[in-house]
């Protein structure tokens, strides 16, 4: 991800961000976004903070006492 001055760049941090989303091509996705209540794929990633078993990067909201320890899945 790209980084300028100020901090990371916002193009490169929203195209990373769309990226983390399930494909809305993927087989059952549908069937999952309804069940979940959700309209698109993108939804599942603020509810889950940004959260994917393929790294440890996740999304805390400023306002938050989240760690690490109590979303991560063991």
């Amino acid at each position: 991800m790209r980084t300028n001055k100020s901090g990371v760049d916002r193009a490169s941090f929203n195209e990373w961000w769309a990226d983390r989303c399930i494909p809305a091509s993927r087989s059952g996705v549908r069937d999952a976004l309804q069940a979940l209540g959700v309209a698109v794929p993108q939804q599942l990633l603020s509810r889950s903070y940004g959260l994917s078993l393929s790294d440890y990067y996740w999304l805390k909201p400023t306002d938050s006492a989240l760690t690490w320890e109590q979303i991560k899945a063991d």
